[in-house]
């Protein structure tokens, strides 16, 4: 039996609706639905951060289960430098880093509602500083939490398997 199956349902609910929340804010940002998609744009920090604080209770209510702790945890890293400077901050020389032409644009247009170029970012150690260059196919810029999620998501997905 997977161990899958213990996960409480009221954390499995707080987790879907927080990620139900990521998906509309996406979709009513990233495609033009008239005033709603306006609505969105306007409130976008504030749906943004429920989305997020959504799925840390519900990963908190299951904080029983390998992994779950150190994901919530993670969040909660990304959530605090969000919440503290309106959006993810990210360093201006590791995106350059990364030679991605288009997402440098992007950020330091200010055309991101989630990322952006911060002089003196607060908890900038908590910021998009780390980046992820080629050869990586995908290369990026990620946090402290980023890590501390996927580690804690590799910890969970191992303890499946017993």
């Amino acid at each position: 039996m997977s161990k899958s199956i213990k996960f409480k349902s009221s954390g499995l609910l707080f987790c879907v609706l927080g990620i139900i929340l990521s998906l509309i804010n996406f979709i009513f940002t990233t495609n033009d639905f008239g005033q709603i998609t306006l609505f969105f744009i306007k409130n976008y920090y504030f749906s943004h951060l429920l989305s997020l604080l959504l799925i840390i209770i519900g990963l908190l209510i299951n904080y029983e289960l390998p992994g779950l702790i150190l994901i919530a945890v993670g969040f909660f890293a990304n959530f605090l430098v969000i919440a503290l400077n309106g959006k993810m901050p990210v360093d201006n020389s590791s995106l350059l880093s990364i030679n991605n032409p288009e997402k440098y644009f992007i950020i330091s247009q200010k055309l991101s509602l989630s990322h952006g170029i911060f002089d003196n970012p607060k908890l900038r150690i908590l910021s998009d500083i780390i980046a992820i260059k080629p050869p990586y196919p995908f290369a990026r810029v990620i946090s402290i939490g980023d890590i501390i999620i996927s580690i804690g998501i590799i910890i969970y997905i191992y303890n499946l398997k017993e």
